[in-house]
């Protein structure tokens, strides 16, 4: 397979220009180099993106000089449209080793599944290993025909590594397993726990809403007795006020009597 090609020129203008341009806001970093913003056709990245992964170096030429080796390294994407937004690439040195992820792919099909009717869980879809740029390989297949009885599994210790590259995932790491199909009465009884917990659910709401609206209840009458309670105090207040003209009014009375 021939090298993939990545056209790039330098960046100096800002991130949204550049994408306003078709392009794509890039970084270029690696180990004893120094980093460099970069700017990527989109149309053309994404074919090369689609046939390199993250796991295949590419050839990244910055305004027609010299090409460097790089990984993919990371890309992001917006969360709504996920349209590229930015883009890492990792340059790398050929003759240090590295650290990356190597995609698994499945290969066959598992008699346990076919014949039995078993369900196939993929529990890694990336191996992590350590290799010379040079030894790196765009994917690990993984055979799963000799899989024909349920709880079989295969794992990291029983992966056959490509030539240069050490795989670094824990040995006893399960990397597919066949597992038995559940029965009907397995999953009728399933469906009725999910059932009881949704009714306990709902109960606990109503319970809740419950004892919130009793409890604005207790405010509204709390409030409402504290005003019939002040109007009290206030039509007490408004006698007792006037009940003393009137007696010194009777006062004025009987001297004038006099």
């Amino acid at each position: 397979m021939s090298a993939l090609q990545l056209q790039a020129t330098k960046r100096t203008e800002k991130v949204n220009k550049v994408r306003n341009a078709e392009a794509i806001p890039a970084i270029l970093y690696g180990h004893g180099i120094a980093a460099e913003s970069l700017a990527l056709p989109y149309a053309s990245f994404i074919k090369v993106w689609r046939a390199a992964g993250e796991s295949t170096l590419v050839d990244v030429e910055i305004d027609g000089a010299q090409p460097r080796k790089a990984l993919i390294h990371d890309v992001q994407l917006h969360p709504l449209t996920e349209r590229l937004l930015h883009v890492d690439l990792y340059a790398v040195q050929m003759t240090e080793k590295m650290k990356t992820k190597i995609p698994v792919r499945f290969i066959g099909e598992a008699p346990a599944v076919k014949a039995k009717g078993g369900l196939l869980v993929k529990s890694l879809s990336h191996v992590s290993v350590e290799c010379l740029p040079g030894d790196l390989v765009h994917e690990m297949t993984v055979d799963i025909t000799h899989l024909d009885t349920f709880g079989q599994s295969i794992y990291i210790k029983n992966l056959v590594a490509p030539k240069g590259i050490t795989i670094l995932d824990r040995a006893e790491e399960p990397v597919v397993t066949v597992m038995r199909p559940k029965t009907e009465d397995e999953l009728a009884k399933e469906l009725s726990a999910e059932t009881a917990d949704v009714k306990v659910e709902d109960a606990v709401k109503v319970q809740e809403k419950g004892k919130k609206e009793e409890e604005g209840v207790e405010g509204a009458d709390a409030k409402s007795g504290d005003a019939s309670a002040k109007g009290a105090a206030g039509a007490k207040g408004g006698a007792a006020s006037g009940g003393k003209p009137a007696a010194k009014g009777g006062k004025g009375g009987d001297d004038k009597k006099k």
